[in-house]
C-alpha cells in the first residue's frame, strides 16, 4: 500500500453546494474503500487550498 496526499480546491459548483460537503467526502471514502484502500483523514483548510486528503491505496501496477 502507498500513502497519498491530495490537495484540492473547490470548483464554483462545489462552493454553491457547500452543504453537501460531508456527502461528497463519504462518497470519496466509499470509492477508496472499494478500490482496496482507506482514508486516513480529510481536512478543510484556509489559504491556497480548500482541503487535504490523506489516504492509502494499493500500489500502482
Amino acid at each position: 500500500m502507498s500513502t497519498f496526499v491530495c490537495l484540492f480546491n473547490w470548483t464554483d459548483q462545489g462552493i454553491k453546494n457547500v452543504r453537501d460537503t460531508t456527502k461528497r467526502s463519504e462518497r470519496f471514502e466509499a470509492a477508496i474503500k472499494k478500490a482496496g484502500g482507506s482514508v486516513k483523514g480529510i481536512y478543510w483548510t484556509l489559504g491556497r487550498y480548500d482541503g487535504l486528503i490523506v489516504f492509502e491505496a494499493p500500489d500502482e501496477a
